[in-house]
């Protein structure tokens, strides 16, 4: 169902430093504080996962990219991510699957057809778009009261929207760069 690649030392590193940066006792600190730093391990960990997956997996089906989207997804249900922050089991179950789906959607990719990452790209902007606007605008998804033990407030989430938007947009940059290069619109 997946077979081994040679890899890439360079994303090796990549990863493990991402990995490193957010998965430690002073990052995970600040949890209690604002959510922006899990929103931003989410990010580190889901692209150090895809890292490994992409340059030293290859999955046959691109089914296995759903599956870690949907992993993806389920953390971002309000009360799962505040028990991320607040508790350390979860914490734990949340750094190691957000992870792991990463590795099967970086694995995956050498499988899927064009529009099936054009249309995980999409869907991912469309997703995390919505949930940065909303947390911008100081709905308050994550924090207290809709989510009674949440140790955030609803203006303590204004910081993560800028920041996820920050992020998509360096990512979407980052994509665009490549595509115009592969098809010989810049140099």
């Amino acid at each position: 169902m997946i077979e081994r690649l040679p890899g890439n030392k360079r994303a090796l590193i990549t990863s493990i430093a991402f990995v490193l940066a957010v998965v430690n006792p002073f990052v995970e600190a600040l949890y209690i504080d604002s959510p922006t730093p899990l929103m931003v391990s989410h990010y580190a960990l889901a692209f150090g996962g895809g890292l490994i997956g992409y340059y030293y997996f290859r999955a046959r089906r691109s089914f296995l990219a759903y599956l870690g989207s949907l992993i993806l997804i389920a953390w971002h249900y309000p009360d799962l991510y505040v028990l991320s922050a607040v508790d350390l089991l979860f914490r734990a179950a949340d750094s190691l699957t957000v992870f792991v789906a990463g590795f099967l959607i970086g694995a995956s990719v050498h499988s899927m057809r064009y529009v099936e990452k054009l249309a995980l790209l999409i869907l991912w902007l469309i997703g995390d778009s919505t949930l940065a606007v909303a947390l911008l605008a100081s709905y308050p998804f994550y924090s207290n009261p809709p989510v009674p033990y949440s140790p955030w407030t609803p203006g303590s989430e204004q910081l993560t929207g800028f920041v996820m938007m920050a992020i998509m947009m360096g990512i979407l940059g980052f994509i665009l760069f490549k595509a115009f290069r592969q098809f010989k619109l810049i140099y």
